[in-house]
């Protein structure tokens, strides 16, 4: 069975309604040949728009995704035709809007275009809708059931290999040339490197606040500005880390996230 990578099926996501857009355009030069009529490849771009107005669609289903998972599945349906009504209602409005632009001949007309795409589009949006919320929910199932697994990493202290549980792990900081691991019972020294360890904690909750620090997000308690772009974060045990201003915004996305 053929498997792609995580990062290859987000390209390929994502990169579709591209390829979707260019494909139209050739498309109808190649039916505007055959049935020997006028070809003009800007009105052709203008109505290939919709193919592009899927990149904000995926982006909110994506940022959304546990919100979709709260609703029961009778629901999903109702919610994907409203969905894919939107995405035609943009897309009208969009091109009546690009068409008034000099470039056009004439403005079209808004109930014209919105006909046409209720009466030829409609079909594929759902169906678009509908594998990007099954690809979406299972991608955030899996997910959670990886972080809900019983994780743990193996440290080496002087001549022992320690295996500590992820989810006792409250921060982790650099005291070159190691890691300090902090748990609330002990502190370890660990030889590796932070991208390192970001990267085998990237399911288990682990934020990076700090070039040199990454922080469990179930110990973290509280978030105080210090008036000038970075933040202090509070622990459950009293410590508090510094969050630099340059990791705020992945900070916050990922909180918004969880929050849905």
């Amino acid at each position: 069975m053929l498997r792609f990578s995580e990062t290859t099926v987000r390209k390929i996501v994502f990169g579709l309604p591209l390829i979707c857009y260019l494909l139209t355009m050739v498309q109808d030069r190649l039916h505007s040949w055959v049935n020997d009529y006028s070809f003009y490849i800007t009105e052709s771009a203008l109505f290939a728009v919709w193919w592009l107005l899927f990149f904000p669609s995926v982006y909110l289903q994506r940022r959304f995704a546990k919100t979709w998972r709260r609703f029961p599945h009778w629901t999903i349906p109702p919610c994907l035709i409203v969905l894919s009504g939107l995405h035609l209602l943009v897309f009208s409005v969009s091109v009546v809007a690009i068409s008034t632009f000099p470039l056009y001949e004439h403005p079209y007309s808004f109930s014209k275009v919105f006909g046409y795409g209720l009466a030829n589009q409609l079909w594929i949006l759902f169906l678009a809708y509908m594998g990007l919320y099954f690809y979406i929910i299972k991608k955030v199932k899996r997910n959670l059931r990886n972080r809900n697994r019983k994780s743990r990493i193996m440290v080496s202290v002087a001549s022992k290999r320690i295996f500590i549980d992820c989810n006792a792990i409250q921060y982790i900081q650099t005291e070159r040339p190691y890691l300090a691991i902090h748990t609330a019972e002990k502190t370890y020294l660990h030889a590796d490197t932070l991208t390192n360890m970001k990267e085998r904690l990237k399911l288990e909750g682990f934020i990076q606040i700090h070039r040199s620090c990454l922080v469990n997000e179930v110990y973290i308690k509280a978030m105080v500005s210090r008036g000038n772009g970075d933040y202090d974060l509070e622990l459950h045990s009293g410590k508090v880390l510094r969050l630099s201003r340059t990791y705020t915004q992945n900070f916050r996305n990922v909180f918004s996230f969880a929050s849905t």
